[in-house]
């Protein structure tokens, strides 16, 4: 979704990003700060409705996971709620097309890289309370 913004808004984009890059690395929202790199590159964009799209798919989520004997079983529900349920699924017709790493694209077309899929993953899991982590 876009919204109407001012043309200082880029600047503000690469702003917010920078002060979330500056904090230590266990306070730092990949997420939110994904979403602040697409912004500077489309300064309409709504970062505050993406990222209630996160909270969205965790509520969704939930349920599945609630049912869930283990860890383990949780993480495996969680994996089939975002790849079964919502259809999130690495773009193997074109790997390259642009959209895959605008987390916002990511989360409206169900298409990613393996790094932007993994930025919702790790998302939707800590707001479930799993402890998640990506690796380089």
């Amino acid at each position: 979704m876009l919204r109407a913004m001012s043309s200082t808004d880029a600047p503000h984009a690469r702003a917010r990003f920078a002060a979330i890059a500056a904090l230590p690395d266990d306070r730092i929202d990949v997420a939110e700060a994904a979403l602040w790199v697409a912004a500077e590159a489309r300064p309409q964009l709504d970062v505050a409705l993406y990222r209630s799209k996160l909270v969205e798919l965790a509520n969704r989520a939930a349920p599945r996971l609630r049912s869930a004997r283990g860890a383990a079983d949780r993480v495996a529900q969680l994996a089939r709620f975002l790849h079964d349920d919502e259809r999130l699924r690495g773009n193997e017709a074109d790997y390259y097309d642009p959209r895959n790493s605008w987390l916002c694209d990511v989360l409206d077309r169900g298409l990613g890289i393996p790094i932007t899929l993994s930025i919702v993953w790790v998302d939707v899991a800590a707001r479930l309370g799993l402890r998640a982590a990506g690796v380089g």
